[in-house]
């Protein structure tokens, strides 16, 4: 019984790893669509544009699930852009811990 509680005590950091990663993901997944807004205002209209061409196709695509799909990948492109920003952050403040560790 020694050897499960050793396991469960040496395995904890690693599972509480997953809730901290959902919830950054979490936190930062609601500024995309601020996200897509700003660039639209500062003239970079790409992803607007993407997501417009991707909706276009899913509706000559899709018929009855047009709605449904288009809402999906209006989403899916927010949600990527509005995580990177996030992610060069965090990739930064990794980074940055990475090298303060290895002094």
């Amino acid at each position: 019984m020694s050897s499960l509680g050793c396991g469960q005590v040496c395995g904890l950091p690693r599972v509480l790893t997953v809730p901290s990663v959902a919830e950054t993901v979490a936190m930062l997944s609601p500024r995309s669509g601020v996200v897509m807004e700003g660039l639209t205002s500062f003239g970079f209209r790409g992803p607007v544009h993407c997501t417009k061409s991707l909706a276009e196709f899913v509706k000559q695509l899709a018929g009855l699930l047009q709605p449904l799909l288009n809402r999906l990948i209006r989403a899916a492109v927010s949600e990527l852009v509005g995580l990177s920003p996030g992610s060069v952050v965090l990739g930064a403040i990794w980074l940055v811990r990475r090298g303060t560790a290895t002094t």
